[in-house]
């Protein structure tokens, strides 16, 4: 258990906004900086770029819990020539949202939208 997962509100959480759930299982860390945890959020993700371009805020998730909500103000193609793997992949820049809608998500769980044995690590909601 991380030192975070006390304060975290287990009760489902209903997305009003439009919306991208990223799951970043894999590369997050309790002692992630705020710089760290936004960089492995907007990632390298294979995404429909005109469905990503209607999300307003993407959702950070770990084990189903959200870390934290950024406002997203545009999409662009990732390098690839930074690694092959990001052929076809983009990444959004954006900055942490106002404290309304984070207060509104931040530490509330959202394990109910991903049905077991779905792996894909994006998901959309109200886009």
């Amino acid at each position: 258990m991380s030192n975070t997962d006390i304060f975290i509100e287990k009760e489902p959480l209903h997305v009003t906004e439009p919306a991208m759930l990223i799951r970043i299982n894999e590369l997050f860390r309790d002692d992630m900086s705020a710089s760290e945890l936004y960089d492995a959020t907007r990632g390298c993700w294979k995404v429909s770029l005109n469905r990503a371009n209607n999300v307003e805020y993407a959702l950070s998730i770990y084990k189903g819990i959200v870390r934290e909500v950024y406002l997203v103000t545009a999409w662009h193609e990732a390098d690839p020539t930074a690694h092959e793997k990001n052929k076809g992949r983009f990444q959004f820049i954006g900055h942490i949202a106002e404290d309304a809608v984070r207060d509104k998500y931040k530490h509330k769980s959202v394990k109910h939208y991903f049905q077991k044995g779905n792996s894909n690590p994006v998901m959309y909601i109200n886009c």
